[in-house]
């Protein structure tokens, strides 16, 4: 899930997608990395976080509400993982500029069991917040250093916030200078970064796709959940489909069974078919 900048805001519901997210959603990269890249459109109007300025930081989500654009663009990542395939203990949070405040502004405000993990760039959140998820979802932050659109000190102040927090799993802010931030053809305004910084940071791109739920990694440290070494476990699969004719049906598979169970859902009853 990535946000787009302030410059991409419009009414005519185009995804919003520059060079990063176009490479993911490229052939070759979707054979290394398959994924699905969501990428919703705020409106004209709206911003991902109604902070005056975008200098404004850090600022206080108990006095600015939650935008409509941010609570729209959460709406739709839940309709797409109920439409689509998705793993949903690897769903990541990215943004770029006013979208690295919509990503600080949604682990602030929705820190529990969305996002495996989240890559803010050039943006800056409530740190008093920092707490509810500084311990549940690896964060890689980056940021010019100079930047003059966004000061640097929005990133700085949410990871010093983390730190205070316990940071576990660990997290981490990467700062490039001016040189940096212009090798390798990677596109910026001046030192304001608002892509993904693939072509300057080779480790981001594998890093995003290690991260789950279970397993956290930051550099070379590994942190994964602890396997059970009791009984083998029953499985149970639970998945929808929408036959025109009969409705929504679940089809329910446990590991050992010959072959998948089919149900109607009426109402909260679950009455079997016959087959």
């Amino acid at each position: 899930m990535y946000l787009h900048g302030v410059g991409d805001r419009g009414n005519d519901y185009a995804p919003k997608t520059g060079p990063d997210m176009q490479q993911l959603a490229s052939k070759q990269s979707q054979q290394l990395y398959p994924c699905i890249v969501y990428a919703p459109q705020c409106p004209e109007n709206d911003q991902w976080v109604n902070v005056p300025e975008w200098i404004s930081c850090p600022y206080s989500t108990n006095a600015i509400p939650e935008s409509n654009a941010n609570k729209d663009a959460l709406r739709g990542l839940d309709t797409i993982c109920v439409k689509y395939s998705v793993d949903t203990n690897r769903i990541i949070l990215s943004g770029g500029s006013m979208g690295g405040y919509g990503t600080w502004d949604i682990l602030c405000r929705h820190p529990v069991n969305k996002f495996a993990a989240a890559v803010p760039i050039a943006g800056g959140g409530d740190t008093s917040k920092a707490a509810g998820f500084a311990n549940r979802i690896p964060v890689w932050a980056f940021h010019g250093t100079n930047d003059g659109v966004v000061p640097v000190e929005g990133s700085l102040t949410m990871m010093q916030a983390i730190q205070r927090a316990g940071g576990s799993p660990p997290s981490k802010l990467t700062e490039f200078s001016e040189s940096e931030i212009g090798s390798n053809g990677y596109q910026s305004y001046g030192e304001h970064i608002y892509f993904m910084p693939f072509p300057i940071e080779p480790g981001l791109l594998p890093w995003i796709f290690s991260q789950s739920k279970g397993t956290t990694r930051i550099g070379g440290e590994r942190r994964e959940a602890h396997a059970s070494t009791g009984p083998r476990e029953t499985r149970i699969v639970l998945r929808l489909s929408d036959a025109k004719s009969s409705g929504l049906r679940i089809h329910v598979s446990k590991n050992g069974a010959a072959g998948p169970k089919v149900f109607d859902l009426q109402g909260q009853a679950l009455v079997r078919q016959t087959q």
